[in-house]
């Protein structure tokens, strides 16, 4: 009784497995007795065929399957059966005109088949077909299994019968079988290979990698697939292989077996790997053109090293430094680095090993001869171990010289305009006010127009000039308490006035002082607040928040105007950076407020952001330190804080 329930136990479901593995295999699968009846097809025999099952099996082979039929198949059917032996044999199909490969395999009470179709015959391998999807797990239904061994038997008879390297494994992950054609590979028995000793035959660096993959997909229950290389018994020579493995379940999702397949890639390797070669040798090529160029200079160093270890041309060009001081490693990154640069480089260094590159910056770096020279530095990270890095050197000095001669003809220009507008400025203010004491009213308006268009020029003169300064260096700043809840006030009304047909909305206080120039910083929120009323021409309101915090004073300027595009945002702040659009560019103006306010924010230790949507207005946000000991006095002499 227990002997006849433990084989209703079993045979349920190795039957349901030696059903199922067959219609797995690549190509038309058939069994044959030895009349030649057709004992078994899979479905891709009955694809091929385009025949029902009922109208294949038990029926003769050669009658049913006139598409396969060949005088050289007839020959290697009976040739398999008087030697025993796997036999192969390629050959074109009648009806298809096809080329067919077949691999034929003696088995206990007649041979097995398997077909694939190609459109050029099959290159001869070492051992099997290059590319064949290598079976798994075969059995013909129909055996009668009364018992675990018996299924077991004819399970490992039908998969030494396949000519392509298989292996089953146990739900557990342990391998307990390695087809014939595996062990006449590897050189190894199946005692051998049970367990891990089929770890043996890998390649000593793929094992760790193929054993972690294999333990995964046993833990998930997933499909298990990883490239190896296999040891051949016989020559120790390594192939690439694909190994496959699936996972096969009863109804209930319970995993039955492992059936394992070692697909030959190693052509498909071969061919990856020129692949790969030619590419490289064609980068190579391209980075040699590159640094035997006179374009740009091109250095190489080691990352956590000072010395350069290779120079290009162009870089010793525009240095004055020779070949052999780069031979000789006497040429270091602190040698050619202005010390003032010295932490944007430190910095940089950091971000390539991050991020493997760094944002291009400008500095200058020290000729032979000591002279500086003006350029534009990039990098990227070369190679890992050890990291290696390439930097990009590009001759500024031509751009620096232009915008020199530039900013020398604004500051020329702007002191040379100043005197004289100020001398006009005086003398219309002076008969504005003669005119009115002898009561010649006429003439006001035009003299007030001329005095307010004698103002617009001033200030743009005044910008000039502080953008000049600033480029030099030389913009002066006082350092005095500064209360910033008067000072928007001031400005507030001073603005309203000058604007009395829009709105200015001031909320909040930061009932704080801060340390720094006050007319700088008024020159800050009069630019801001002057540009929310150029930039929202059909909108009344803007508004100014004031807000603090334990360390800053937050002062923030809104417009419902035009808005800012997202990718112009960061160039607003640039000097003569003007948005390029057909509505701003009817406004007038010349680029340079907005970076006069972000110098003048950064001197004083502050920051300023911009968030925008087109159509929806603008919003800037400017943060400045707060300092907690500086106080303002108001003017009855009491402490404001």
């Amino acid at each position: 009784m227990s002997k006849t329930k433990q084989t209703k136990r079993v045979t349920p479901a190795s039957r349901d497995t030696l059903r199922t593995m067959p219609d797995t295999l690549p190509g038309a699968f058939f069994v044959l007795d030895h009349a030649d009846t057709i004992v078994y097809a899979n479905a891709s025999a009955q694809a091929m065929l385009g025949t029902p099952p009922k109208a294949l099996c038990e029926n003769n082979f050669w009658h049913c399957a006139p598409h396969l039929v060949s005088p050289m198949l007839h020959q290697a059917v009976r040739q398999t059966k008087q030697t025993r032996a796997l036999t192969e044999v390629q050959y074109v199909s009648p009806i298809t005109q096809n080329w067919l490969h077949v691999h034929l395999a003696p088995m206990v009470g007649g041979l097995t088949l398997q077909f694939h179709e190609a459109s050029a015959p099959a290159r001869p391998q070492e051992v099997f077909p290059q590319g064949e999807h290598l079976c798994a797990y075969l059995a013909m239904t129909g055996i009668d299994i009364t018992a675990r061994k018996r299924a077991e038997a004819a399970i490992h008879t039908l998969i030494d019968a396949i000519p392509q390297l298989v292996w089953t494994g146990r739900p557990d992950g342990y391998i307990n079988y390695c087809n014939q054609r595996w062990r006449d590979y590897t050189g190894m028995s199946a005692e051998q290979a049970q367990g891990n000793g089929w770890m043996q035959c890998i390649h000593p660096e793929d094992r760790q990698r193929v054993l972690a993959v294999w333990q995964r997909a046993v833990q998930t229950g997933q499909l298990c697939e990883a490239e190896q290389r296999l040891r051949q018994g016989t020559t120790g020579a390594y192939r690439w292989f694909l190994m496959q493995a699936t996972p096969y379940k009863d109804g209930q999702g319970t995993i039955l077996t492992y059936i394992g397949t070692c697909t030959d890639i190693q052509e498909q390797k071969r061919v990856e790997q020129k692949r790969i070669a030619d590419a490289l040798h064609q980068s190579q090529e391209l980075i040699h053109a590159l640094i035997d160029s006179n374009i740009i200079g091109i250095t190489s160093s080691a990352v956590e090293g000072e010395v350069l270890v290779e120079a290009n041309e162009a870089f010793l060009r525009m240095t004055g430094y020779s070949r052999e001081e780069v031979r000789s490693r006497t040429l270091t990154r602190a040698r050619i680095t202005a010390p003032e640069d010295a932490p944007l480089l430190a910095r940089a260094i950091q971000e390539v090993i991050t991020h493997g590159q760094h944002t291009p910056f400008e500095a200058e770096l020290v000729c032979k001869d000591g002279s500086r020279l003006s350029v534009l530095l990039g990098g990227v990270l070369l190679q890992e171990q050890p990291r290696q890095m390439v930097a990009f050197v590009l001759d500024n000095s031509a751009r620096k010289e232009l915008e020199q001669r530039k900013d020398d003809f604004i500051s020329m220009a702007s002191h040379e305009l100043k005197t004289p507008l100020t001398a006009l400025k005086m003398q219309a203010s002076l008969l504005h006010r003669q005119l009115a004491r002898q009561g010649i009213l006429q003439a006001a308006p035009a003299l007030s127009s001329m005095e307010a268009q004698l103002n617009k020029v001033i200030r743009l003169v005044g910008e000039l000039l502080d953008v000049s300064k600033i480029q030099a260096g030389r913009l002066e700043y006082a350092q005095e308490p500064v209360d910033p809840d008067a000072l928007l006030r001031e400005i507030a009304e001073t603005m309203q006035h000058t604007s009395p047909s829009r709105t200015l909305v001031v909320r909040g206080a930061a009932q704080t002082c801060l340390i720094g120039d006050r007319d700088r910083l008024g020159q800050v929120f009069t630019n801001l607040i002057s540009n929310a009323f150029k930039y929202s021409p059909d909108t009344e309101t803007v508004e100014i928040d004031l807000a603090t915090s334990e360390d800053v004073v937050m002062v923030r300027v809104r417009d419902y105007g035009l808005g800012i595009p997202q990718e112009q945002r960061d160039k607003i702040f640039d000097r003569f950076y003007r948005v390029a659009d057909p509505k701003r560019k009817a406004i007038p103006g010349l680029g340079i407020g907005l970076y006069i306010v972000a110098e003048i924010v950064k001197h004083h230790g502050g920051t300023i952001t911009v968030d925008s949507a087109v159509g929806k207005g603008s919003t800037f946000t400017v943060t400045l330190p707060r300092t907690r000991d500086a106080c303002a006095v108001d003017a009855r002499g009491e402490r404001v804080n």
